[in-house]
């Protein structure tokens, strides 16, 4: 479940939230500032191609310290301190340092464990770093720290950050062959910028697919039983591959 999902513009202009089609994928990138740090920012393009894809305008700001010569700190804070979580940091270098310029540093957590050591971030180029592993703190509280390294001349920087918290599955996973299924109408009718369709598509029943119900057997895997599509303003033919839903009863689509 994303807790957080931000980057660092300049506060002047007012910045707004980046999404699609900014952003491909629609995720939604909230400006963060505070009176402890602030912005830089370029006009070139930063490589932004791996695995998260994290759109030009993030990558183009970055968050440094106000004063040089200190740590720069995040800190956030989850309601359920039992709960777990997942960091992903996005970096990229957007000055162009001189010859006799560095910046390197070390990433540290809630008071000093190690995070990532003598990170220098790539020049207009994306660079993720995250936990391949769940992290818990003992009061629900994360503080992280970024801290120059005896080598660096300048200061840390960081373009975009990410934050998630673990959910337990109460219910089964949906039925493969329900998935399958969905997934083909999602891409068919090119749904995935009109409703939120992400993640399993039944489970956990919260978060379930917006426009359908499913059932859920004590012991076997969910399967839609219900299906709206009024909200998506479809005005194509209806595709075969709902015919593969084998439990639906109802189906609901805008004359």
């Amino acid at each position: 479940m994303l807790v957080s999902r931000v980057y660092f513009p300049p506060t002047d202009p007012t910045p707004s939230f980046i999404r699609y089609d900014e952003d491909i994928h629609d995720r939604i990138w909230a400006p963060y500032s505070d009176d402890k740090t602030m912005s830089l920012s370029t006009n070139l393009p930063v490589d932004t191609n791996n695995l998260y894809n994290v759109p030009q305008l993030a990558m183009k700001t970055a968050l440094i310290p106000t004063n040089a010569s200190q740590t720069l700190n995040l800190w956030w804070t989850l309601n359920d301190i039992t709960a777990q979580s997942y960091i992903y940091m996005h970096f990229a270098e957007i000055q162009n340092l001189q010859a006799n310029e560095i910046r390197e540093f070390d990433i540290t957590y809630n008071g000093g464990l190690r995070w990532f050591s003598f990170f220098r971030p790539e020049k207009l180029s994306l660079t993720t770093i995250f936990n391949p592993r769940a992290v818990s703190s003992s009061n629900g509280k994360f503080n992280f720290s970024f801290a120059m390294t005896g080598n660096s001349t300048l200061p840390p920087l960081i373009n975009a950050l990410e934050i998630y918290k673990v959910l337990d599955f109460l219910q089964l996973e949906t039925d493969q062959n329900e998935v399958s299924a969905m997934m083909n109408i999602k891409n068919t009718y090119g749904l995935s910028r009109k409703i939120s369709w992400q993640g399993d598509v039944c489970a956990p029943l919260f978060y379930r697919w917006e426009g359908l119900n499913c059932s859920y057997p004590d012991t076997d895997p969910p399967f839609v039983i219900s299906l709206n599509l009024t909200a998506s303003e479809l005005t194509s033919t209806i595709t075969p591959e709902i015919s593969k839903l084998t439990k639906l009863r109802e189906l609901f689509i805008k004359e």
